[in-house]
């Protein structure tokens, strides 16, 4: 957990195995996980429309609206995950090099290439199974909206909830330069509320509760990362991370 969400986490990640993982082993993983929880939010956000359709908002510019950046997501999914079995890094390196800038990791570069490019093609069962996880915790979200609006005296149906959370994932996908989604996912919160007839007053409180939430989990994300950077070691008798 960190303040600045997509913008920073996964490279602090990667940072925090290096002193018990190769950075050869721990980017891939990191770009997999990535990979693996953003397929699992678009299946969720497509289970969000399908239940909007089919119930609570039929033919709704907003519905409209989400199905147009569920295309978007499926687009730039597929070219992510070609482009990671394609070499990405080892291109990505060459480009930046081009531009004059020498950044010495090419070798490193090209083995985090082929590990991610030997695990989608001999471990393809274990990325479905990483979907599925992420799927479940994509739904469990829901259960906190649920929840969340009954506490406030709003009852809801799980249905209206998982259209209320799915939605706003998509909002924060399409966000993910702004930290956090600030703004962004509120004024997100009160379109999907007026749309389901639930009034801008709840998808404010509603938000704040969340973003209460989300500062108490940032807190402790921040304060284990403090008492975990004394902890961590360099991997220097690990051949890899001498290479690297």
């Amino acid at each position: 957990a960190t303040p600045t969400a997509a913008l920073g986490g996964e490279a602090v990640k990667a940072w925090l195995l290096r002193g018990r993982v190769p950075l050869d082993a721990s980017v891939p993983s990191v770009i997999v996980a990535k990979t693996t929880i953003t397929i699992a939010q678009g299946l969720f956000l497509l289970l969000g429309i399908a239940l909007a359709w089919t119930s609570a908002l039929p033919g709704s510019p907003l519905l409209y609206g989400m199905l147009w950046l569920l295309a978007l997501e499926t687009v730039a999914l597929a070219g992510f995950v070609l482009a990671q079995t394609r070499g990405m890094l080892t291109w990505g390196g060459r480009l930046v090099a081009q531009l004059g800038v020498e950044h010495g990791h090419a070798e490193a570069l090209g083995r985090i290439d082929d590990v991610l490019a030997r695990f989608y093609q001999t471990a393809p069962w274990r990325v479905v199974l990483s979907i599925a996880f992420h799927l479940v915790a994509w739904l469990l979200g829901s259960l906190e909206a649920w929840l969340i609006l009954k506490f406030l005296g709003v009852p809801i149906s799980l249905t209206t909830a998982t259209v209320i959370e799915s939605f706003g994932t998509a909002i924060r996908f399409a966000t993910f330069l702004i930290p956090a989604s600030l703004g962004a996912l509120e004024g997100g919160y009160v379109v999907t509320f007026a749309a389901l007839g639930l009034g801008s007053t709840t998808a404010v409180s509603f938000s704040l509760v969340r973003r209460v939430r989300e500062a108490v989990w940032v807190g402790l994300g921040l304060l284990v990362f403090a008492l975990a950077r004394p902890a961590a070691r360099p991997l220097a008798d690990s051949p890899s991370a001498r290479r690297i």
